[in-house]
């Protein structure tokens, strides 16, 4: 069977799957398909795949999946097709096997590497791609409310804040995050600069309003902080990036493509690594988290891999 190229959890969509625990991946051949975990054993008894939905629409592989928060069983996908599709996982009948798109969203012109609900507006989402753009969408309507060429490379992540309706985040192959105000977005609020390769995924925090992350492949994942930017520091504090800039995870061995923040612990991290199929949990120092200006950081603040596993 197909190849997982993502995975996105979700819980209790509505009426059909009242009460269910779902997740929904991504396959090579494009196919995305819905699993109920309460149907399947916690160790698979055969090689067989058997989602209790299969989302037909895209005709190639791709990496952006999305769950709606705000609306319960929207599911958004992007793909190597080019396309954005959105699926109403309300409007499947028990049992039914498959369901077609509700919507799809035609505008870039390469593949598209991520899409991401608004965590406010229940119709807002954004979607990034290999032909550098990022754009804005209402779920309602079949056009663009905003086309942003913001990076010089590749688009491959983008993230909106859960704190403020009007910030969105977005990474590129060009080495750099971008910080934007969706109310203005010709121009953009700030470049985030300290990777040595393509960012591959950007998060904001679910707990701190100012601190999103970036993995890159440079096998790095930077913390950072916004309310830094454009802070004084010391002559010698400046050599190891600039103020924005919080932490820096240095575990892996290869290319981070991606990572997530734990919803229950905020000083808590899984990350992943390409090429030796390594998942890493590990824990940032909560002195480093909280705002001490006058706090040393020793050696027993360094980050603490508590879970390391092939």
């Amino acid at each position: 069977e197909d190849g997982i190229r993502d995975f996105c959890l979700s819980r209790g969509l509505g009426d059909v799957y009242k009460r269910q625990v779902h997740g929904a991946t991504k396959t090579v051949s494009g196919e995305v398909h819905l699993f109920d975990f309460t149907q399947h054993p916690p160790k698979p008894d055969s090689d067989i795949v058997k989602p209790q939905l299969r989302l037909c629409g895209h005709k190639q592989e791709g990496y952006g999946i999305d769950w709606n928060t705000k609306r319960e069983g929207y599911l958004l996908s992007g793909a190597q097709d080019s396309k954005v599709i959105l699926w109403d996982i309300e409007s499947a009948k028990v049992n039914s096997g498959s369901i077609n798109p509700l919507a799809e969203f035609n505008k870039h012109k390469d593949g598209v590497e991520d899409v991401g609900w608004h965590k406010f507006k229940e119709t807002l989402f954004a979607s990034v791609g290999n032909d550098k753009h990022t754009i804005l969408w209402d779920s309602k309507m079949q056009k663009p409310t905003h086309i942003i060429a913001g990076h010089s490379s590749e688009v491959y992540s983008v993230d909106f804040s859960p704190f403020n309706e009007y910030l969105m985040i977005t990474g590129s192959g060009d080495k750099t995050v971008e910080l934007w105000d969706i109310r203005q977005l010709n121009t953009r609020m700030h470049t985030f600069e300290g990777h040595n390769d393509e960012v591959m995924k950007v998060e904001f925090s679910p707990f701190n309003q100012s601190i999103f992350a970036s993995a890159s492949a440079d096998r790095r994942l930077i913390v950072w902080d916004i309310s830094k930017i454009g802070k004084e520091v010391r002559e010698e504090d400046a050599r190891d990036g600039p103020p924005e800039m919080l932490f820096i995870h240095g575990g892996h061995r290869a290319k981070i493509p991606d990572f997530n923040w734990n919803p229950n612990d905020k000083l808590i991290c899984a990350s992943v690594e390409e090429e030796n199929n390594i998942l890493q949990i590990w824990q940032m120092a909560q002195a480093i988290y909280e705002d001490d200006d006058e706090l040393q950081l020793g050696e027993e603040l360094k980050n603490e891999i508590i879970y390391d596993e092939k």
